[in-house]
């Protein structure tokens, strides 16, 4: 017990000579685990099936613990399926569903249930890259009601002896982060994940910039994992994503043919002279010129409903409502009418693409701030000329 209490999880790198047992991170990592259901409870993600808690830092610590709770049910994931993905090389599984990981390295294996791993996140700029090297401790309680636990702790490895295994780094700034992951059955049937990290980005990202939105950021572990895990098993029926998920996993349907535009003249249309005869002749009501008659400069009667198929060679002017009156009134006329239906579509174009950019460049300016995450989750909030 002595061990225990002297041992503690945190964000300060273990070094590889001073690690204590197996058993000590365990039976820590079970404490924390049994705390954090007294913790300040925050948000609800992901349609309230993950709950958020939280712990300030205590004055002996450097930063705060974050929790995260979600319950799954059978046709989500099994207690089996968790287990083979968070509790057998949790560090190259979590590179499949964890957007940021481009990169992970078995360090040294310790044991069968004990292993450094080392992991690479990139992001987008200005982000610089992160390192995070850990030391990976398993234990699968098969007693009913069965219960995983998978604790990670930061490794230092900058001592000379270990030059060999920091060789397996990968270049970055050193990050580091500490989580606790516990699978459990529930008298329901269902299986409860429970996270619960505390982290660091390093580099000069303030820790309260990169704890704002860490309730966020660890909530969407749970979504990434569980759709990643559908990909594998297509036909598991959606209920933590609903029709979130659906894109994920249906097809693209393929892209509608876009209708030919309509532009209606503007100009006044021309009437018919009297003659001596008697009164104006009736002018026939407009015919919409349909696109072979725009080719060939007659007209065959009204254009059908809905859009039309065109040969991919040919292209396509917007159509122009145009009278037997106009025709008569001379050619000049009519090319003088289509110019200037096309010079309002060229304005409208105009507007539009300007309203384009501008939208895009507030896009831009919002997406200023971009955020790190780890498997525990950070945020680099809104330091945006950080490292």
């Amino acid at each position: 017990m002595a061990a225990t209490k002297k041992f503690q999880l945190g964000i300060t790198p273990l070094k590889l000579s001073n690690m204590p047992p197996e058993e000590t991170i365990l039976e820590v990592g079970r404490s924390v685990m049994e705390s954090s259901k007294g913790w300040k409870q925050g948000k609800s993600f992901i349609h309230g099936t993950v709950r958020t808690y939280a712990r300030t830092k205590a004055p002996n610590e450097s930063a705060g613990w974050h929790c995260r709770v979600s319950e799954h049910s059978k046709e989500e994931a099994t207690f089996d399926e968790f287990w083979r993905k968070l509790g057998e090389n949790k560090a190259e599984n979590e590179k499949n569903y964890v957007p940021d990981i481009k990169k992970v390295a078995l360090v040294k294996e310790l044991s069968p249930t004990q292993s450094i791993w080392t992991l690479f996140y990139t992001f987008p700029p200005p982000i610089s890259p992160r390192v995070f090297t850990v030391l990976q401790t398993m234990h699968l309680d098969s007693n009913s009601p069965r219960t995983g636990l998978i604790v990670s702790i930061p490794i230092d490895l900058s001592a000379p002896e270990y030059a060999d295994l920091a060789r397996k780094e990968e270049k970055g700034i050193k990050g580091r982060y500490t989580s606790v992951e516990r699978l459990m059955e529930l008298p329901n049937g269902k299986v409860e994940w429970r996270m619960a990290t505390c982290s660091t980005p390093g580099g000069n990202i303030p820790q309260f910039v990169a704890e704002k939105t860490m309730a966020s950021k660890i909530s969407e572990d749970v979504p990434h994992f569980i759709r990643w895990l559908r990909v594998g098993n297509p036909k598991r029926r959606r209920s933590l994503l609903g029709h979130r998920s659906a894109s994920t996993t249906s097809p693209a349907a393929p892209p509608a043919v876009p209708p030919v535009a309509k532009a209606t003249s503007t100009a006044t249309p021309a009437v018919a002279p009297k003659t001596a005869q008697g009164p104006a002749a009736p002018t026939t009501p407009a015919v919409k010129a349909t696109p072979a008659a725009q080719e060939n400069g007659t007209s065959r009667g009204p254009a059908p409903d809905g859009p039309q198929k065109h040969p991919a060679s040919k292209a396509l002017t917007p159509a122009v409502i145009t009278t037997p009156a106009q025709t008569t009134a001379g050619h000049g006329h009519t090319e003088t009418t289509a110019s200037h239906a096309n010079g309002h579509e060229a304005a409208a174009a105009e507007h539009a693409t300007n309203a384009n950019a501008q939208t895009h460049s507030t896009a831009v300016a919002n997406e200023s701030a971009p955020a790190v995450g780890v498997a525990g989750g950070f945020d680099a909030g809104a330091d945006a000329g950080a490292e």
